[in-house]
């Protein structure tokens, strides 16, 4: 059985409430780092796929602004803890 908000997340980016225009949220990606570059990258980093997360992310901005990020990812927190991990282990960033 598939639960409602995981079907949710399996499509955030497929759907308009991610919108891509210089006032939506790929424009606060592409704006210095800000309280609303976090909150967007956080919402992002929680709710779009991993592969998804890479299209509007780089690895290195993750891994800079990551203190920032923790209290805002909720459950995937382990799951960006771990892929950070394992990028340094791998010499990624």
């Amino acid at each position: 059985m598939v639960r409602p908000h995981a079907a949710c997340r399996r499509h955030a980016l497929g759907q308009s409430r991610f919108r891509l225009g210089p006032g939506g949220e790929r424009g606060k990606l592409a704006a210095p780092f800000s309280p609303d570059w976090l909150r967007t990258a956080a919402w992002l980093m929680r709710e779009a796929r991993v592969d998804q997360v890479w299209q509007f992310l780089s690895l290195r901005q993750i891994a800079e602004m990551f203190p920032q990020l923790q209290p805002l990812l909720g459950k995937r927190r382990t799951l960006w803890e771990y892929l950070l991990r394992t990028a340094h282990e791998l010499g990624r960033i």
